[in-house]
C-alpha cells in the first residue's frame, strides 16, 4: 500500500502542494501588487488632501485679508462721517457764539450811545443853567468853562 501511495498519491499530493504553493505565491504577489497599489493611492490621496488644505488655507488668508481691508474701510468711513458731523457742530457753535457776541456788543453799544447822549444832554442843560445863573447874578460877561462842568457831571454819575 505504501508503494501505491507513494506512487499515485505522492504524485497527486506533490502536484497539490505545488499547486497550493503556486496559488500561495500568486496570492502573495497579488497582495503585494494590491498593497503597492493601495499605498500609491493613499499617497496620491494624501497629496490631494495636502493640496486642498493649502488651497483652503490660502483662501482663508485671502478672505481674512479682504475682510480686514473691508473693516478698515468701514472704520475710516465712520470716522470721516463723525469728523464731518463734529466739524458741522463746531462751525454752527462758532457761528452762534459769534452772533451772540455781536448781539451782546450791539446791546452794550446801544446802551453806551444812549448814556452818552443823555450825558451830553445833561451837560448841555447844566451849562445852560449855569449860564442862566451867571447872567442872573449880573456876571454876564463871565463864561464858565465847559471842561469844568463836564468834570462835575462826570463826578455825579
Amino acid at each position: 500500500m505504501k508503494e501505491l501511495r507513494s506512487e499515485g498519491l505522492y504524485t497527486t499530493d506533490m502536484a497539490n502542494v505545488i499547486h497550493l504553493f503556486y496559488r500561495l505565491e500568486s496570492n502573495r504577489w497579488q497582495l503585494s501588487l494590491r498593497a503597492n497599489s493601495s499605498a500609491q493611492a493613499a499617497g496620491q490621496a494624501a497629496l490631494r488632501a495636502r493640496t486642498a488644505y493649502e488651497r483652503t488655507l490660502g483662501n482663508v488668508k485671502a478672505q481674512s485679508e479682504k475682510l480686514a481691508q473691508d473693516m478698515l474701510a468701514s472704520v475710516k468711513h465712520e470716522a470721516r462721517l463723525q469728523a464731518t458731523v463734529a466739524l458741522q457742530k463746531r462751525n454752527s457753535w462758532e457761528a452762534a457764539s459769534l452772533q451772540a457776541a455781536h448781539d451782546a456788543g450791539a446791546g452794550v453799544q446801544a446802551k453806551y450811545e444812549a448814556d452818552s447822549k443823555a450825558a451830553a444832554k445833561s451837560s448841555a442843560d447844566l451849562q445852560a443853567r449855569a449860564q442862566d445863573y451867571v447872567n442872573a447874578a449880573g456876571y454876564g460877561s463871565v463864561r464858565i468853562e465847559i471842561d469844568k462842568i463836564e468834570q462835575l457831571v462826570m463826578h455825579k454819575m
